[in-house]
């Protein structure tokens, strides 16, 4: 039985709001990281002034700099709501300050390193999805235009933060969380019973399943592999 227009229409608005609150909290983890980047640019503003004017020498510009730096702090406003504190971002502020911020933000990321000290950046589905929570914000500011304006700086950027997430991949770092995974244990039993079949068709299945299994889990694809990587014997029938 059709479940009808309406419970169409209420599963589209659920996926609608789904969305929105990822957004938020895609936004929320930026802010948080905008307000300390200004208040740690403004503590250090406050010491380099006392240095000069104890006679100190500052490098020429940092002052500048550190004071540009101190306005992401605007670009975050924290709101109480539901018993916490959520950060919110302006998106006025942050085009004034154009892209920087964000993408400062997203290196950010890609920069982060696990327990070991090893390169874990996050994925590039999850750069996409800070893109259009970004875009989503502008939009709701009632900023289309100004979002437009950013398109073609965004887009360029991304293909450079791409090929650094892909190059990093390729090196073994990271994970690859894209897509649904199948279980080590059934792509081992469909190998085994490929691999162990008297039919020549399921034989032949068995290293295409393999090839397809390491394109589908590694970052490198099949392009370098040779027959003479496959451990498995290969007969061939004419």
């Amino acid at each position: 039985m059709s479940a009808g227009p309406a419970a169409a229409s209420l599963v589209g608005s659920s996926r609608a709001a789904s969305t929105i609150k990822n957004y938020r909290g895609f936004l929320n983890r930026f802010g948080v990281w905008l307000k300390g980047q200004g208040e740690a640019a403004e503590e250090e503003h406050r010491r380099l002034q006392s240095l000069q004017e104890d006679g100190g020498e500052v490098e020429e510009g940092e002052l500048e700099a550190l004071a540009q730096r101190k306005l992401y702090a605007r670009g975050a406003r924290e709101e109480f709501q539901e018993g916490r504190t959520r950060h919110t971002i302006v998106p006025s502020v942050l085009y004034d300050l154009r892209i920087e911020p964000f993408f400062e933000y997203l290196t950010s990321l890609q920069d982060r390193t696990d327990s070991n000290g090893n390169p874990n950046p996050v994925s590039a589905k999850t750069m996409k999805v800070y893109r259009s929570a970004m875009k989503w914000a502008f939009e709701e500011a009632g900023l289309a235009r100004e979002w437009a304006e950013w398109e073609a700086v965004t887009a360029r950027a991304f293909r450079g933060l791409g090929s650094r997430d892909s190059s990093l991949r390729e090196a073994g770092y990271g994970h690859l969380t894209e897509g649904k995974e199948v279980p080590f244990v059934l792509y081992e039993l469909l190998l085994r019973t490929c691999m162990s079949s008297e039919r020549s068709q399921l034989r032949w299945a068995g290293p295409f399943l393999a090839l397809q299994w390491n394109t589908a889990s590694r970052s490198k694809n099949t392009s370098k592999v040779h027959l003479s990587h496959l451990s498995v014997p290969v007969s061939y029938t004419h």
